[in-house]
């Protein structure tokens, strides 16, 4: 009876039981995925000014596979007696071809790494920090006279404790008999968490955590 009585109520009132019910399920939640950029820049050391390669929008998780120079055509032409080494971001070099994933939520800036000939390139992971020196050596030789590694790198809840070597011992300083011709030395960040002690007072009462 209850049934037959509400049927009427919405028939009297021009609303569809059934309409009713297809309204309330047809409007999906639309989710749109952040987007971040990823630029090709060539550096002014080249051209005087840097200069926007290219341009593309990624969200987190995306894979690319990193651009060649060449692919850029004369816009950024590799200077004299110099050799393109890889793009640089974060003070990590990537050479061409690598396939790079968007992990973190932020725009990136690749700009074109060129050394000498002769040189070595130097490669920084920061293990989930973040590089915030301005000026450091990513590339060097045989002959070099001063190879600064990045200080100032930070991660939060974590305590920076140097660089490492792919055998996990600690580097100081980069000896010059390692940047031969094409080598590629690679340096992890070190990282210990911070320790918190966390006191509670009972306040007069008692029990166990």
């Amino acid at each position: 009876m209850r049934k037959i009585v509400l049927f009427l109520l919405l028939a009297m009132s021009g609303i569809s039981a059934n309409a009713g019910a297809a309204a309330i399920g047809s409007a999906n939640p639309v989710c749109i995925a952040k987007t971040h950029t990823l630029t090709y820049y060539c550096p002014a050391s080249v051209s005087g000014t840097r200069v926007e390669l290219s341009s593309s929008n990624l969200v987190l998780g995306d894979r690319v596979t990193l651009s060649s120079l060449n692919s850029f055509g004369t816009t950024c032409i590799t200077p004299n007696n110099k050799k393109f080494v890889g793009w640089e971001y974060n003070g990590s070099v990537y050479p061409e071809g690598t396939d790079f994933t968007l992990e973190e939520d932020n725009s990136i800036h690749l700009t074109a790494l060129f050394a000498d000939n002769d040189s070595a390139s130097i490669t920084y992971d920061p293990n989930g920090g973040k590089i915030n020196d301005t000026s450091y050596s990513l590339a060097c030789t045989t002959t070099s006279t001063s190879i600064v590694l990045p200080t100032d790198v930070k991660r939060l809840g974590y305590q920076f404790t140097g660089w490492y070597d792919e055998n996990g011992e600690k580097v100081t300083e980069i000896d010059k008999a390692a940047c031969t011709k094409d080598a590629n030395i690679i340096l992890n960040a070190g990282w210990e968490p911070n320790i918190i002690n966390v006191l509670f007072n009972p306040n007069g009462a008692q029990g166990t955590l």
